[in-house]
């Protein structure tokens, strides 16, 4: 069986979704090391649960789904990203292109509110500061 990554996030919107490709191509036409995200795959992780979801029970999971349906239905706020800058990351193998981007008070305050109510099932990585970006591409292996 193949265990996929789960994780909670933010939809990105199709009119980012368009800005995004032109930035994809941009550094497809000057990095032919580059390989694009699919534009439908596009998303900004909030919280990352592992590999395995299996390690929940069923009445974990709809608890989950509750607490997330709650968080949401009762969030009254904007949420602003600004100052986007595409990057190599994570510093030191830097195989990812990312944008990163500086995210107001309200839209960290929502990340933390669903962190502290979901806590007891995220893994320890994510339980680390919030870095708000999109995952645009990663590098690959051309000799290959």
């Amino acid at each position: 069986m193949v265990n996929k990554n789960n994780y909670l996030s933010f939809v990105i919107p199709g009119e980012i979704k368009l800005q995004i490709k032109e930035i994809q191509d941009k550094i497809l036409s000057i990095d032919n090391k580059f390989k694009p995200i699919a534009l439908d795959t596009l998303h900004m992780t909030i919280s990352f649960f592992g590999e395995n979801m299996s390690r929940f029970s069923k009445i974990e999971v709809d608890k989950f789904m509750s607490d997330i349906d709650d968080i949401i239905r009762n969030w009254k706020h904007n949420i602003r990203l600004y100052n986007p800058k595409v990057i190599n990351f994570p510093p030191g193998k830097n195989n990812l292109y990312i944008i990163l981007y500086t995210v107001d008070n309200n839209g960290r305050d929502l990340v933390k509110i669903i962190n502290e109510r979901l806590n007891h099932l995220l893994v320890h990585q994510d339980k680390e500061e919030w870095i708000p970006h999109i995952t645009i591409g990663k590098m690959r292996d051309v000799s290959k």
